[in-house]
């Protein structure tokens, strides 16, 4: 026998001091589960080929996502201990995470309102130890969501800012963690400018040491569920239609480019290159899929052939590196 097998329990111990040293969260309620069902199955306290793969099967009317999130935990734990030699067991279910279709909402005025005056009301009752944990999400609450909303930034980008990211004095945000690595600049509002002083002026008093902008309680990064858990509970509070953080972005580029009603083909052409900017998209053509579905810029559209508008896109190559 392989002198660097280990028990389950004994992996269940090295994995939690694996993701305690590394910085990562503690083992959660999921993967808790996964180990207390090996350790019921196993006689011998190992893992076995036969335990996994009935763990991996899916199950009747289980849901493919519900059966992806079951399937990673096994391989997180079974991908740790197969490479420290701790078990030789091979991962047979390979299965995709399927995107969930969502309507594109546009949110309307009074939507954002109530759901803004429930981020303002959202209290975290922590105490002893987890007291620091609960003004920090306070604070974060009530500013996150109004950035989101303001400057169109995915979840994930406002999630993962380090301070050194954020240019308070000029009014800049740097974006560097982001979709297929395209960092990007994005200027804020003097509004926005003065609530993300204020709200780091504030944070700066709890958690002195931050390395993330929107701390938890350590100073580190949010979870990556925080901002969708907090969203749907704070949206859910007064609003009844279906919505999620991303409708923000969406809201944003639609909302700029109703603003462009009524610019010449030129004017509109450099305020929607502009725009896709600041969005961190890839090509214009990204940005003009919001184009296509903003009905206040139809008189435009119809005016305007595919024909017409390529001409224009390739007539100013080197402008869009100077955005």
């Amino acid at each position: 026998m392989n002198n660097k097998i280990r028990t389950i329990s004994e992996i269940d111990s090295l994995y939690a001091t694996y993701r305690l040293v590394s910085q990562r969260h503690p083992i959660d309620s999921q993967t808790r589960t996964f180990l207390n069902y090996c350790k019921k199955q196993s006689k011998d306290g190992l893992f076995s080929q036969v335990m996994i793969d009935n763990w991996c099967c899916k199950r009747e009317n289980e849901k493919n996502n519900t059966h992806y999130n079951r399937v990673k935990v096994a391989e997180n734990i079974i991908k740790f201990a197969n490479e420290r030699g701790y078990c030789c067991i091979n991962l047979n279910s390979k299965v995709k995470w399927g995107k969930t279709k969502h309507r594109l909402v546009m949110l309307d005025q009074q939507e954002m309102v109530s759901f803004f005056k429930a981020c303002d009301e959202q209290t975290f009752y922590e105490t002893g130890v987890f007291k620091k944990r609960g003004q920090c999400y306070e604070l974060v609450c009530k500013v996150i969501f109004r950035l989101l909303y303001s400057n169109g930034l995915r979840p994930i980008e406002a999630r993962l800012l380090r301070i050194e990211d954020v240019d308070l004095r000029n009014g800049i945000i740097y974006i560097r963690a982001t979709k297929g690595y395209r960092e990007h600049i994005v200027a804020l509002s003097p509004e926005m400018q003065g609530i993300l002083r204020d709200y780091d002026r504030k944070i700066r008093l709890i958690e002195p040491t931050r390395v993330a902008f929107f701390p938890d309680e350590k100073g580190e990064f949010l979870h990556r569920t925080w901002i969708s858990d907090i969203f749907h509970k704070l949206w859910y509070k007064y609003n009844s239609t279906s919505a999620v953080p991303y409708d923000f972005r969406h809201n944003y580029a639609i909302q700029n480019i109703n603003a462009l009603n009524g610019l010449s083909i030129d004017e509109a052409y450099y305020s929607l290159l502009a725009i896709s900017k600041s969005m961190g998209h890839a090509s214009l053509n990204q940005t003009m899929y919001y184009y296509s579905l903003t009905p206040q810029y139809s008189s435009i559209l119809n005016k305007l052939s595919s024909a017409d508008l390529k001409p224009i896109i390739h007539r100013l190559p080197d402008e869009e590196d100077r955005f």
